[in-house]
């Protein structure tokens, strides 16, 4: 998230909005999301979105049930038909997407 904060003009610029998924159990999440982004500042193109019980991380098959886990590290592009362009599910912790991948990859959508 911090990655993509640092870089939320280069977001801005390409004309997207930016949108990060908080999945949980239903208890307590809102209180859990809101500790989470605390120390953060969104930019007004980025919004987080809850997700209790997880209805949205199973959908798109990303729950990542292990430990502390709650879904797997997983970045969507969505053009304005509401088509995914480009899809990243990281299989850990590791090797997230980058912003500048995402806006390079915007700017050439």
């Amino acid at each position: 998230m911090h990655d993509f904060i640092a870089n939320a003009d280069g977001f801005r610029e390409a004309g997207a909005r930016v949108l990060f998924v908080y999945p949980g159990p239903s208890d307590d999440l809102q209180s859990r999301a809101e500790e989470f982004v605390a120390d953060k500042t969104f930019p007004a193109h980025f919004t987080m979105l809850l997700d209790p019980k997880f209805s949205f991380t199973n959908l798109y098959g990303v729950r990542w049930n292990e430990g502390q886990q709650t879904a797997y590290p997983s970045t969507f592009l969505i053009d304005e038909d509401g088509k995914i362009f480009f899809a990243k599910i990281s299989d850990g912790v590791r090797n997230r997407t980058e912003a500048v991948e995402m806006i390079k990859l915007l700017d050439e959508h």
